[in-house]
């Protein structure tokens, strides 16, 4: 059980990003470039753009069946940039933005888009996954004990001794 728990904060996908943003860069500017870069296609993908330590707020779910959800993406570098991510509704990812408070910083993945819905011209971020927000010392620690082959057992103990050191005093 132990080991079941540590495995959930291990990576579950990987993804090719193109490049990693924050929120100030993600203008219409940028959306313009990226367009003018296609047409995109199974040769040429669509830039995937990484913003990292993101908070969300205003979560909610819309759409005729309220599959789709939206919410602000916010790093602190300017004003919050909105998104959508379509069809979650009673998937995992959707089930886990119901508590997206206690998540702590997010890195989110996804593609930069001009939101046209009713007319609209406002720059929007279309999400793909998003993911916890590990220190690059836990990051390194993974790496090195993968590194080393530590068998699997012995890498979690380790990895959840180290954990503990990180977590928040309990009140």
């Amino acid at each position: 059980q132990k080991i079941s728990a540590h495995i959930a904060v291990l990576p579950q996908r990987e993804f090719e990003v193109t490049a990693t943003i924050s929120v100030a860069g993600c203008t219409s500017d940028l959306v313009s470039t990226i367009e003018s870069c296609g047409p995109f296609g199974s040769g040429q993908p669509e830039p995937k753009l990484l913003l990292t330590h993101i908070s969300v707020s205003q979560v909610k779910l819309v759409g005729a069946t309220k599959s789709h959800f939206t919410a602000l993406l916010d790093d602190g570098t300017s004003r919050p940039l909105k998104s959508i991510m379509f069809n979650v509704a009673g998937t995992k990812i959707g089930n886990t933005l119901k508590s997206v408070n206690e998540l702590g910083p997010l890195k989110v993945l996804g593609k930069l888009k001009r939101d046209e819905w009713r007319g609209g011209k406002s720059v929007q971020f279309l999400i793909e996954d998003i993911a916890r927000l590990l220190s690059s010392f836990l990051v390194s620690l993974y790496r090195y004990c993968f590194s080393l082959q530590l068998e699997v057992a012995g890498l979690f103990c380790v990895m959840a001794q180290i954990q503990r050191l990180f977590q928040k005093p309990s009140r």
